[in-house]
């Protein structure tokens, strides 16, 4: 018996008993499993799957996950290339994906650290700039106390001293945000060393 004549039969025996893409997964299977033993081996091949009549038995008594990885102990656990390949195409198609999400992800990081950056930056502008405010508003507090009076200074020192704090809180809050920042983006780092690390 030949290899077509055996997928022939084998096909034939299977057809009525799974469905169309089962039977097609099947022959593709066996048909690669022949194509990579080459013609010379031909008949060593049929010798260790048995006869179609046996392998579609096998196959059908549940055991066709069994039968597509290693049809017969004899065969050394040999497994098709075209698992390998079908691997490979997944790959190259799963790739423009990937690379898309991958660009997506770093551009919205970029992103999102450029917005924190920016905010960070005008909250300690504007902390500076509150702190310079209350300093000038207390000077002209004690200033105005020799021509305006007590009730002059008092305002001008407590909205001064009130402006200043609230630049000492937008700065504090400022250095915690960015420190907080830096201690989770070294953290981040670490962890996707330690990965590479302990891939090689």
């Amino acid at each position: 018996m030949t290899r077509e004549d055996y997928l022939k039969e084998l096909r034939l025996r299977l057809s009525h008993r799974m469905t169309m893409p089962e039977l097609e997964r099947m022959m593709g299977y066996y048909g690669a499993y022949f194509e990579e033993a080459g013609p010379q081996r031909e008949a060593e091949i049929i010798r260790e799957l048995g006869t179609p009549e046996e392998l579609v038995r096998r196959i059908t008594e549940g055991r066709i996950e069994k039968a597509l990885e290693c049809p017969d102990a004899g065969s050394g656990g040999r497994k098709s290339s075209a698992g390998a390949l079908w691997g490979v195409i997944l790959a190259v198609c799963a790739a423009p994906i990937a690379i898309s999400l991958a660009v997506g992800l770093t551009a919205l990081t970029v992103a999102l650290g450029l917005v924190v950056l920016c905010a960070a930056v005008g909250a300690g502008a504007a902390g500076v700039g509150c702190i310079a405010m209350g300093a000038v508003a207390v000077w002209a507090g004690f200033a105005a106390l020799l021509g305006h009076g007590i009730a002059t200074t008092m305002y001008f020192v407590g909205g001064g001293m009130l402006t200043a704090g609230i630049g000492l809180l937008l700065l504090g809050g400022v250095v915690f945000l960015v420190g907080a920042a830096l201690r989770g983006a070294a953290g981040l780092l670490e962890r996707v060393l330690r990965r590479g690390e302990a891939r090689a």
